[in-house]
């Protein structure tokens, strides 16, 4: 949406929210429930849109996205669903989850470094991740499932450690610590990867570009 308003130079903010808690019944005790009243969260983040080919010539920090991919996984759909009620969504969650999203990533990225012309076997050791942390056996599961050294998926551990799962406003957490690393070096190539209900399995690559400057009060 926002690449197609461009207007000007001017970039376009985008105002990401997630109020997780809108939809939680403390009400109910039993335990997929307690779970995952227990995992999420609410969420915020505000981020910027620029088009790259009017960029002024003073180099801003960010992500320079090379290529996306969406795709919905067969005989998943009972997996993971949301169901009206009369003031609120149940969430449904089956234990399946990530054992079918972790199965699924190696075909996944390596068509989406395909699209970007990216090696995936040649980029994998050097590749950060940022893997939205539905819960912490997702992360494991993608890390070992892929081959990752725990060092590459880092940041998606410590955004769920300290936040949750803020459920779409999580993965743009990860990218601002990514770009706030300056152990991350400009140049790097990011993986972000997410799912929802489908199941759906979306993925972008990055490039990074600077470093950011840490706020006060961040």
């Amino acid at each position: 949406i926002a690449s197609g308003i461009f207007t000007s130079p001017e970039p376009v903010d985008v105002v990401h929210t997630e109020l997780c808690s809108l939809h939680l019944d403390p009400a109910l005790h039993d335990p997929a429930h307690c779970v995952i009243q227990s995992l999420f969260a609410d969420g915020f983040i505000k981020y910027q849109v620029r088009d790259a080919a009017q960029e002024d010539e003073k180099q801003q920090a960010g992500l320079e996205i090379l290529a996306a991919r969406d795709e919905i996984l067969p005989d998943s759909t009972g997996a993971m669903a949301w169901v009206t009620g009369p003031i609120h969504f149940t969430m449904e969650l089956s234990k399946d989850v990530p054992v079918l999203l972790a199965s699924a990533l190696p075909r996944f990225v390596a068509a989406l470094f395909g699209e970007a012309g990216l090696d995936w076997p040649a980029e994998r050791a050097k590749t950060v991740f940022a893997i939205h942390p539905g819960g912490p056996r997702i992360i494991e599961l993608s890390q070992r499932i892929l081959g990752l050294d725990p060092s590459q998926v880092r940041l998606s551990r410590q955004v769920l450690r300290e936040h949750g799962n803020m459920s779409s406003a999580t993965l743009p957490h990860i990218w601002q610590r990514i770009l706030l690393d300056p152990a991350i070096p400009d140049g790097a190539v990011v993986a972000s990867l997410g799912a929802g209900p489908g199941l759906t399995l979306s993925g972008m690559l990055f490039r990074k570009s600077g470093t950011l400057l840490s706020e006060a009060g961040e």
